[in-house]
């Protein structure tokens, strides 16, 4: 046993002693000093006009503004008045109720001493430590020190102690949380005095003893500082309210706070705070006027203001998607306060009833800009099948049977929906408990330009209201840095009576400015108003930040009230090849993939970026790859290529999809991050960021700790509060400090967060991930993504029909002769892994079944290390032309991993430059629905790297294209053939510009075939089952290989 956790044990005998004089030995060199030193921390408590309930409970609403202190796996908030000193120790990472019990286990427990003298000295009979008497239920006790690491036993004390094992406004997940109330008389000392103390907070499983400063039971020199206040209360000086009293989680919602500061003195230093509860996220720029947010509280600094001033300030909120699983009204208050005369004043709670449904969707942004609907290809292009999904979760714990319906309206806001015509519109669909689902169709879009979209999830039986999603589909003007660009907003009243419209811009970019006319307006009963908008980005400014610019349209109620959100645009500055889907956390973006994955020290590694150009011209592009160690506002270094330029041009044609790769000699293994920095010759520039995981070797129940490198990228200095954003079902997972303050600008001062993850009982590598996210004043400045995957998964970013770490001996395979199949596994763990591998393949298709065909058991990878694992193969003499091959990896204690690869019996040679007779066809692949029932299905079929060429889908039986949009119905378990047709791509893409010749660019060639079954993606092995035909190697006549996952 460590001499921590010996002293730990030891010294918490003072809770069996009652009476006498405990004499545990301080630690050695511990001795007291001569005076005191300069504090650990200082902060100053604030004042409680209302005294916190002391139950535990510990709402927002008494402790959300409180000054706190940061421990590893808890925070310490306080809070006075002229009699009592209020603590709440929130231990957010003791997440196992460990009650009392006799020695040497102890349960958990906190203590609080106090150097009531203030002298640095531990005087006996006079400090005191507050703590636990060693019985259930829990009673706060006193302790007085005897000396160092000594007390005498335990005493009743005047102060009273409320717990709680359960959820908390620091985490919603259940722990244990100390609430409870010191008298002033019993630490001698007043309201605006100074205490010096030390808090200890321990917890038996998971095991921790987290203190500051360390080792105060033994030396009060650096105890924390904290200054008392000493402020009256004053009644009806501040009152809060929000507009409208109800919504939708999802819903955007105003908050509005009146002051009045009575006669007859001025007032100093006048303050306004606002702790915004769990269910509400704030929108950066809303505040009006400007406030800071930090540490999850809104505060504006007023200044000093004149007797009899009265004023008003606003700000907006987000309504979590998931806020009705922590209640059906969200509670806030706020409060006022000034330097001279001290006063305090608190709001009246104000209430948000929220409309809570079994389905909600599973993303936070405001309700016409929402992320889970998703556009592919994006901008559309008139007359090309373009894929429409959203994503529905059920919160439920019963099955949910919703209708799904895409709807279509012009650019604007207020304007009439139409349902779209397209096969499957709308679609029902069955949701699992817990589960997400996605649900897609395919359109074909008519028209160009800005649109919207719509998402309507339903219950036909009428059991819960309508859930409503939008997404505007933005056309990206090319902006001007000091010129303006503007475009015309139509406003329309579909509310069903006349209605004051008042126009709210959240403008995220700095310097930017915009301007809207006119700015309120009334509108009659289908009244359409045209509101010019004017973006003018600062002169001089760097474009393709990826800020973004809300408009959004209000209705008035008396008093100038927003009452209910008529719609919005949401303009976001970036280039014309934009990187990334919009609303992809820019840490984590699926475009850039890396192999090997993880990085090997020494051994060759290639980065890649796919970039998409849906306009209708030709783009230069110029990327520059970086690399950087894993965390967050880190800066970025030019990563040296050992084949290839970096940074490296390219043109990218009129609608064409590229891959551009750059191979590299990694310096380091394991945790990084990768960086792509694209400009165009127009002045954008855009950065896409991946962060490189490393898998840890995690245990159920047990929690592992790891350190995140964090920094400010701004040029200004700035606090960074961190979010954890869990969605893994059962873990627990914190960060501390969740607030770093006074971080340095320009990513010079990197401080350190311990980002504490606990996985539930059961099998590990499910695929879900846990986000860290930095904030500065409520906007993102980056983040890390830790994903629950096996330590032997195969790359993260390879496809699952395409894994580079299957191999066949002889390439290709002869039909009917001996082959070999081998899978090379890498282990990037300091410990050896023990696995059981089987092989099995299936004909060339989508949704074909695999038969197995050899396997072995009980293989060991060494630690930091590689083995190759090969079984024998005979191709059958039947069968398609090409196979594909399937790896299935089992470890215990984790899900089993699947890896796919595609083997070529047959080599087809396309003339891929010339299209003989104008087309091409490809050889068939089989479509299989698994399902006891008719499934309808459609195909997505995706280009990269071919220019100047379209492409349909046949029918192999009949010899019949398949109509754009059109949808296949498969009877149950009915296998389908169907081939690709590929033809010179029509001139009409291109807005009259000559017909394209077919070419070969960028540094990837591949066409995928993903089909979609009921509208939801085709799933073997619980990955998206498809086919991939891959272009091996740029010649006039080229190889064609299939793949299939």
């Amino acid at each position: 046993m460590s001499s921590f956790k010996r002293f730990a044990r030891s010294a918490l005998v003072v809770f069996v002693l009652l009476t006498v004089v405990a004499t545990i030995p301080p630690l050695p060199g511990q001795a007291a000093p001569e005076s005191p030193a300069a504090p650990a921390v200082f902060l100053q408590s604030r004042w409680s006009c209302s005294p916190p309930g002391i139950d535990g409970l510990a709402p927002v609403e008494e402790w959300g503004t409180a000054p706190f202190l940061s421990l590893p796996h808890a925070q310490v908030y306080f809070l006075n008045d002229d009699n009592y000193l209020y603590v709440l120790i929130d231990v957010v990472g003791d997440d196992v109720d460990d009650p009392l019990a006799p020695a040497p286990v102890f349960g958990d427990y906190f203590w609080l001493a106090f150097d009531v003298n203030l002298d640095g000295l531990i005087d006996p009979d006079l400090d005191v430590l507050y703590s636990l008497y060693p019985t259930l239920p829990y009673v706060l006790g006193l302790s007085y020190y005897v000396g160092p690491g000594t007390w005498t036993g335990i005493n009743p004390t005047a102060g009273s102690l409320g717990t709680w094992w359960g959820p908390s406004f620091g985490s919603p997940a259940p722990h244990r949380v100390w609430e409870m109330s010191i008298p002033l008389s019993e630490i001698d000392t007043t309201q605006g005095a100074l205490v010096r103390l030390g808090v200890r907070a321990y917890s038996v499983d998971p095991a921790f003893l987290d203190e500051m400063p360390a080792g105060f039971a033994t030396d009060f020199q650096d105890l924390v500082e904290l200054q008392l206040v000493d402020t009256k209360c004053a009644g009806d000086l501040l009152a809060k309210s929000v507009f409208p009293d109800s919504a939708n989680p999802g819903d955007v919602v105003n908050y509005r706070l009146d002051y009045i500061l009575p006669g007859p003195d001025d007032y100093v230093d006048v303050t306004i705070r606002d702790a915004l509860p769990p269910g509400l996220t704030y929108l950066p720029g809303s505040a009006n006027p400007p406030a800071t947010f930090s540490g999850g509280v809104l505060t504006w600094k007023l200044g000093d203001l004149p007797a009899g001033s009265l004023g008003s300030v606003h700000f907006q909120a987000l309504v979590d998607h998931d806020a009705c699983r922590r209640g059906a009204v969200i509670e806030n208050t706020a409060s006022l306060g000034a330097a001279a005369p001290p006063i305090h004043a608190q709001s009246l709670i104000s209430g948000l009833q929220l409309i809570c449904r079994p389905i909600e969707f599973p993303t936070d942004n405001p309700p016409y800009a929402e992320s889970e609907i998703t556009v592919d290809p994006y901008p559309i292009v008139t007359g090309q099948p373009t894929r429409l999904c959203t994503e529905v979760t059920n919160a439920s714990s019963q099955t949910q049977t919703v209708q799904v319906e895409f709807a279509l309206a012009n650019f604007g806001i207020g304007l009439p929906f139409a349902p779209i015509d397209a096969p499957g519109n709308p679609r029902l669909v069955e949701v699992p408990p817990g589960a997400t689902v996605q649900v897609c169709i395919q359109w074909i879009p008519v028209t160009p330009g800005h649109q919207c979209i719509q998402v309507t999830v339903y219950d036909e039986a009428g059991a819960f209201p309508a859930l409503r999603s939008q997404r505007n589909l933005d056309v990206s003007e090319v902006l001007v840095p000091g010129q303006p660009a503007t475009f015309e907003l139509p406003v329309g009243n579909q509310t069903g009576g006349p209605v004051d419209v008042q126009m709210v811009v959240r403008n995220n970019r700095p310097g930017w400015t915009v301007d809207v006319q006119p700015p309120a307006f009334s509108l009659p009963i289908g009244g359409i108003e045209a509101v010019g908008v004017a973006v003018t980005p600062a002169a001089g400014t760097v474009l393709g930040s990826g800020c973004t610019v809300d408009v959004e349209a209000w209705a008035v109620g008396p008093g100038g009230n927003l009452l209910q959100l008529l719609g919005g645009v949401r303009k976001i500055d970036e280039p014309l090849i934009p990187l990334g889907d919009p609303g992809e956390r820019p840490f984590a973006e699926k475009e850039i993939w890396v192999n090997p994955y993880p990085l090997v020290s020494g051994e060759p590694a290639e980065v890649c970026v796919l970039l998409e150009n849906n306009t209708d011209a030709d783009q230069e592009v110029t990327l520059e790859f970086m690399l950087s160690g894993l965390g967050i506002g880190l800066a970025f270094d030019r990563i040296n290529p050992i084949s290839g330029a970096n940074p490296q041009t390219m043109v990218i044609p009129a609608h064409t999809s590229v891959v551009a790769c750059l191979k590299f000699l990694p310096g380091t293994p394991g945790h990084h991050c990768l960086a792509v920095k694209l400009s165009m010759p127009n002045g954008y520039v855009t950065y896409s960021r991946r962060n490189l995981d490393v898998a840890e070797l995690l245990e159920p129940n047990v929690p592992e700790e790891v350190p995140i490198a964090v920094a400010n990228p701004t040029p200004d200095m700035a606090d960074i509060d961190l979010v954890v954003d869990n969605t893994c079902p059962g873990w627990s997972a914190w960060v501390s400090p969740a607030l770093l303050v006074g971080v340095g600008p320009n990513s010079t001062d990197v401080r350190t967060a311990i980002l504490t993850v606990t996985p539930p009982a059961g099998l590990l590598g499910a695929g879900c991930h846990i986000d860290l996210l930095a904030y500065i004043n409520g906007k993102l400045i980056g983040g890390v993504r830790k994903i629950d995957r096996p330590p032997l998964a195969p790359p993260i970013d390879q496809p699952h029909w395409a894994e580079t770490e299957i191999t066949v001996s002889p390439d290709p395979p002869q039909p009917g002769q001996p082959a070999m199949v081998c899978v090379k596994l890498m282990n990037p763990t300091p410990v050896d892994q023990v696995v059981d591998v089987s092989f099995a393949a299936a004909d060339f298709g989508a949704g074909v079944p695999f038969a197995d065909f050899g396997g072995v058991k009980d293989s060991v990878i060494p630690a930091e290390g590689t083995l190759t694992i090969c079984v024998p193969w005979t191709p059958a003499a039947a069968g398609t032309l090409h196979r594909c091959l399937r790896v299935q990896i089992h470890q215990d204690g984790y899900h089993d991993v699947f890896s796919q690869r595609n083997i070529d019996l047959f080599t087809f040679s396309l003339h891929i430059f010339r299209l003989p007779a104008g087309k091409v066809d490809l050889p068939p692949f089989v479509l299989h629905n698994p399902m006891p029932h008719p499934v309808p299905s459609f195909f997505d079929v995706v280009l990269v790297g071919l220019s100047g060429v379209g492409v349909e889908v046949v029918n192999a039986e009949t010899g019949n294209p398949l109509p754009p949009g059109e949808e296949v119905l498969l009877g149950p378990g009915e296998l389908k053939p169907f081939f690709l047709r590929l033809r010179r791509e029509s001139g009409a893409l291109r807005a009259a510009q000559p017909e394209p010749e077919p070419r070969m660019v960028g540094d990837q060639h591949y066409i995928d075939v993903l089909p979609y079954s009921a509208g939801q993606p085709l799933r073997v092995d619980g990955v998206h089952s498809g086919v991939r035909y891959l272009l091996k190697t740029p010649k006039a006549y080229l190889p064609l290989v299939m793949r299939q996952f």
